[in-house]
């Protein structure tokens, strides 16, 4: 199948927009992680509360986007069985972070564990975040999957809202095929 210059750009387009709506999230956590370091609890408690409750929109907006998208576009990928335990390894990932945010949520912010538990949080998710960098997105950018649909499933998502719950899909696997 012949694809023509203007509808590969599109594809293109389309992948560069998720990728760097993930890379988005990952900068937005490492940020706020950085700025809660240096924000006095006692002294500007209302902001040292709202990085936190920043950092939780993003994850579950992080993983809506890969739980609902990108990974069963990338279980739906035939032939790559040997990736199915990368989304796995997502999706354990994504149950360890989805445990350490709730624990965090159920915490007053007054607890003497509540910013280390923070902390932790944001550990984990950036390392999950680099790994599935290193893995899963590879394997996808690699293969031949519907990007603009996924890009258009992205934008509905974002103007339709997230998810509370991130472990809920959004949407079934879209149809891809292997180049």
């Amino acid at each position: 199948m012949l694809t023509s210059p203007a509808n590969s750009r599109i594809v293109f387009n389309a992948r560069l927009r998720i990728f760097r709506q993930l890379d988005k999230h990952h900068r937005s956590i490492k940020q706020a992680h950085q700025e809660f370091k240096r924000v006095d609890r006692d002294a500007e408690p209302l902001r040292w509360q709202a990085i936190v409750q920043q950092v939780l929109t993003e994850l579950d907006a992080h993983a809506a986007l890969q739980q609902g998208l990108l990974l069963p576009a990338a279980r739906a990928l035939p032939g790559a069985q040997w990736g199915h335990a990368l989304i796995d390894q997502a999706l354990s990932e994504h149950a360890s972070t989805h445990a350490l945010a709730q624990r965090l949520r159920s915490m007053s912010p007054m607890d003497e564990r509540y910013g280390p538990r923070f902390s932790l949080l944001c550990v984990h998710a950036l390392r999950c975040m680099r790994q599935a960098e290193d893995g899963l997105f590879t394997l996808l950018a690699a293969a031949r999957v519907d990007w603009p649909a996924l890009a258009q499933a992205m934008q509905s998502q974002r103007e339709t809202g997230l998810p509370s719950a991130p472990h809920a899909p959004l949407m079934p696997a879209l149809s891809v095929a292997m180049a």
